[in-house]
């Protein structure tokens, strides 16, 4: 956490030094994205049987994602658009080491984000993004399929090489609701933790 604000003060300060017109961020311009995020996390999971919790525990979670997206700038510093992401995480119960869930997933929908000119070369952002996801479960041996939502907003800071280019970093925040696909009244719900690192496009 101490290098990603080391990093972000840099990133500051070298906007101030060498500050250019940000122009990739204007109404009409279209963003293309690609992201990587992964690390091992913590965070928690609850399994709901006929509408009540039946299980809870905290897992360690490790994950390993790839996101792409493309969006298009509506007005200055707002851009709307699509997402693609996949996912490999592997859920593992610290008391019980025999006791894993893996998980791929497929998620496509829609992300919005908002910049913050702060000048120069580095601006700020928020984004949120919500998706339709199809998973492939691995419990323990036995698997099945499920399918559900993901919603992940994130706040993060570009550093733009020029008008077209920019790097980006962000922590974003990951919530998951999948129900099984073959046995009714049963779904898992997740909320993780993590950090990506990508390159954007503006043109």
């Amino acid at each position: 956490m101490k290098k990603i604000l080391i990093l972000l003060i840099l990133l500051l300060v070298g906007s101030m030094l060498f500050g250019q017109d940000n122009k990739a961020i204007k109404s009409g311009n279209i963003m293309i994205g690609g992201s990587l995020s992964g690390g091992v996390e913590m965070g928690s999971y609850s399994t709901i049987f006929d509408g009540e919790e039946v299980t809870g525990s905290k897992v360690n979670i490790l994950n390993i994602g790839l996101m792409a997206e493309i969006g298009y700038f509506i007005i200055d510093q707002l851009e709307v658009g699509a997402v693609l992401r996949f996912t490999n995480d592997k859920l593992s119960n610290p008391d019980n080491s025999d006791e894993y869930l893996s998980q791929t997933q497929i998620g496509i929908g829609v992300q919005a984000g908002y910049y913050f000119d702060l000048g120069g070369m580095l601006a700020m952002y928020g984004k949120v993004s919500a998706m339709y996801l199809t998973q492939t479960d691995d419990y323990s041996g036995t698997e099945s399929s499920s399918s559900g939502f993901q919603v992940i907003p994130e706040v993060g800071a570009a550093l733009f090489l020029n008008n077209n280019a920019a790097i980006q970093i962000a922590g974003f925040l990951n919530y998951n609701s999948i129900s099984d696909d073959e046995v009714d009244d049963v779904s898992v719900n997740t909320i993780t933790y993590g950090i990506k690192i990508g390159a954007a496009i503006f043109m």
